[in-house]
């Protein structure tokens, strides 16, 4: 306890800044989901199956209820999104960077039992604060994808996919982990911060661009139908295709060379354009729980990866 007070005492200016944006953006999504849960809309009006009486009665709060979920859902999703990248780079770069380049470590290294032990004190703290965090944005990430489009269930849709959910809380750890690494490699703040915002940047764009290539790899197909976000909002559409008559799945294109152009007038005598179908390659909700556990396994081992490398450094930097 008193090695984490220290550390706290050290580090207080980030431990404060990071702080003070957890509580902005955890406290407004919260105050966005309550003020939206108050209004007690049932989710069929939204959707145009509702009685009509009692839907009519409600115009009102429902425009009120929409512009509130546009505009300040905005900016608490906006919020929960930045959450794991301020404090995880905050308090990655304090935690051994800071420390190195201050040159404190000189004397807390010649005074500590093991240099191991000096950075899991300081480290196993603040990555449990950053994973919390971002498990709670990650719920509250969850509660405004539900509230914003009324009707949908966060668990099987895949709107803002890996902006909400547990993702939240893999993607601190990874920025946290690189941080760390970055600040114990070298040495000094800011060329540390700069490097780990890069790799963070890169880690992010790198784990979403691998899971929308295996969604891709992931669909499955089924016949077109009119209006799908509405009929079937918890499918992701990845593909659309033409089912043949002879029930090949082919491209548009194949289908256009195939039986020429759908819209173009039928020449007297020539050949009948087929009852062409539209097929859709979807990715379906039920397998979106799986997807969410993938990419948050994919930034914890960046997080772990970032962390061993920090502790093989410390152990084997000169003072």
């Amino acid at each position: 306890m008193t090695n984490l007070v220290l550390a706290v005492r050290a580090h207080r200016f980030e431990t404060l800044a990071v702080g003070l944006f957890a509580v902005a953006s955890l406290g407004g999504a919260a105050l966005v989901v309550v003020r939206l849960m108050a209004y007690g809309i049932p989710a069929s009006c939204f959707r145009g199956t509702g009685p009509s009486l009692i839907c009519q009665g409600l115009s009102g709060d429902m425009d009120a209820y929409l512009s509130i979920a546009r505009d300040w859902g905005f900016f608490a999703l906006a919020g929960i999104v930045l959450l794991p990248i301020v404090s995880g780079l905050f308090l990655g770069i304090a935690m051994a960077g800071k420390e190195i380049d201050r040159g404190t470590t000189v004397f807390a290294w010649s005074l500590a039992p093991s240099r191991r032990r000096w950075l899991v004190q300081r480290v196993a703290p603040a990555a449990l604060a950053v994973v919390v965090a971002g498990l709670i944005g990650g719920f509250f990430g969850d509660q405004l994808e539900a509230l914003r489009d009324p009707g949908t269930d966060p668990a099987t849709t895949f709107g803002h996919l890996g902006l909400r959910g547990p993702v939240i809380a893999g993607e601190a750890l990874a920025v946290f982990g690189l941080a760390l690494a970055a600040g114990a490699v070298l040495g000094r703040i800011l060329p540390a911060l700069l490097v780990a915002a890069a790799l963070s940047v890169g880690a992010i764009a790198g784990v979403n661009l691998a899971t929308d290539a295996w969604l891709h790899h992931e669909t499955v197909a089924v016949l077109g139908v009119d209006d799908v976000g509405n009929v079937q909002p918890s499918w992701r559409v990845v593909d659309y295709r033409v089912l043949a008559p002879d029930g090949a799945i082919i491209t548009w294109n194949e289908a256009y060379a195939r039986y020429g152009d759908p819209g173009a007038p039928q020449s007297s005598g020539g050949p009948v354009m087929p009852d062409l179908k539209t097929v859709l390659f979807v990715n379906p909700g039920e397998i979106y729980p799986l997807v969410v556990a993938r990419m948050t396994l994919l930034f914890a081992a960046l997080g772990l990866a970032g962390i061993v490398l920090a502790f093989a450094v410390v152990d084997r930097r000169r003072p």
